[in-house]
């Protein structure tokens, strides 16, 4: 009967903690939904600037073979700025065509499954530009990221 009643309430400190942790999510996911809300407007800009500014150095340095280095660097740091565009602007279309249980369970897939998410969320509620600017978006990271490797490599 002793080892019965451990069991049970180990299931009980388990269940509450796992109870605990997951109102914990839901509200890191709501608060943090308003913190994305303020904080998006002001990276579209940031964005646009940083993409102007690499189509600049590569037309200004990608010929010269010394100054590939530092190309190579601005384009793979610029890079994390698209990525975290993404992920934020992911967050928000999910966020407000599904719901916070999308959110979790894009956030459980590795945090990045938000993306796919998003896209299958804005296509199915018929926000086709949307669903083409985030691809628009994936793709802009891989190539970003793709030629700041390349310019590493050939510097």
């Amino acid at each position: 009967m002793e080892k019965l009643n451990k069991y049970f309430s180990r299931f009980i400190i388990k269940t509450s903690l796992f109870a605990a942790l997951l109102f914990l999510l839901v509200f890191l996911i709501h608060g943090s939904e308003w913190l994305i809300d303020k904080i998006f407007p002001r990276l579209g800009p940031l964005m646009w600037g940083i993409l102007i500014t690499d189509i600049i150095f590569i037309l200004m340095f990608a010929p010269l073979k010394k100054t590939r280095i530092f190309l190579s660097i601005i384009l793979i740091n610029s890079c994390y700025l698209y990525c975290l565009l993404l992920w934020i602007w992911t967050f928000l279309v999910t966020y407000t065509a599904w719901g916070s249980t999308a959110v979790f369970l894009g956030l459980y897939i590795g945090g990045v499954g938000i993306v796919p998410f998003a896209m299958t969320a804005a296509a199915l509620e018929g926000q086709w530009l949307v669903s083409i600017q985030l691809l628009l978006l994936a793709c802009l990271i891989f190539e970003s990221r793709v030629l700041g490797m390349f310019m590493k490599k050939s510097s």
